[in-house]
């Protein structure tokens, strides 16, 4: 994400006392005053390898999310981002343009097929472009996919087409 765009997200969270979650390469920036809705703080590195450190310590952020967040996407478009809204937790996942999931993929394995899975908005391209995609749980942005399986589903699916022992 380019400087200026970070720069106008961090005062536009900070003006509105909005909650954020920013990713650095390594560590992260959280603000959750309502976790009940976005019910991701105990999500958020579960082996405490990095530190939630101030948003003002960062200085490139990789993905910026703001959470809780109800507000009118217009905004942004002055900014040079790609925007996911996802609806259920009302939150925005901020990227650089063409920076996704698939992109980062297709950086490292530039034809090769493969097989992907997803539960969110943010695996739509990356399940797209899959020679077979799986969808996890009944996120319907995820209504393309060529299988769905829920949480509890998926360990049996595995160990059926072998891929886990």
């Amino acid at each position: 994400m380019g400087n200026s765009d970070f720069e106008w997200l961090r005062k536009f969270v900070i003006s509105g006392n909005l909650d954020y979650l920013v990713d650095t390469d390594w560590d992260y920036a959280l603000k959750n005053q309502h976790d009940e809705i976005t019910n991701i703080n105990q999500k958020i590195d579960q082996n405490h390898l990095a530190k939630n450190i101030s948003l003002n310590e960062i200085a490139q952020a990789i993905k910026f999310n703001i959470l809780n967040f109800s507000g009118d996407e217009v905004a942004f478009n002055k900014l040079n981002v790609e925007i996911i809204r996802h609806e259920n937790t009302k939150s925005l996942d901020i990227t650089a343009k063409n920076i996704n999931k698939y992109t980062t993929f297709r950086r490292y394995f530039p034809s090769e097929n493969y097989i992907a899975f997803g539960n969110d908005a943010n695996d739509v391209k990356l399940l797209k472009h899959a020679a077979y995609s799986v969808a996890i749980g009944d996120n319907p942005a995820l209504n393309f996919a060529d299988e769905y399986l829920s949480a509890l589903t998926m360990t049996q699916f595995l160990k059926e087409k072998k891929w886990q022992k």
